[in-house]
């Protein structure tokens, strides 16, 4: 399950997991409230390859992936910011 909060405006914080049965969920949150400057990810206890796909996607799009855990970097291929 993953939970999306938005937050002071232009912050989104993910909580829970990320797999692809949650990808369209917060593509379509994001779509739906317009593209944050950033994602928080202290929240984020777990993702599969769609969802670091999704994230990496973002990123390269110009969002900050802040506060992952060092399971998250590294399915992110590195540091997340």
């Amino acid at each position: 399950m993953l939970k999306i909060t938005r937050r002071n405006g232009r912050t989104v914080r993910l909580e829970g997991r990320l797999t692809r049965d949650e990808v369209g969920l917060l593509r379509e949150a994001l779509r739906g409230s317009g593209r944050p400057d950033a994602l928080d990810l202290t929240g984020l206890g777990f993702l599969d390859e769609a969802g670091a796909s999704a994230l990496r996607e973002l990123r390269r799009g110009g969002v900050a992936l802040e506060g992952a855990s060092s399971f998250v970097q590294a399915l992110l291929g590195g540091l997340a910011s």
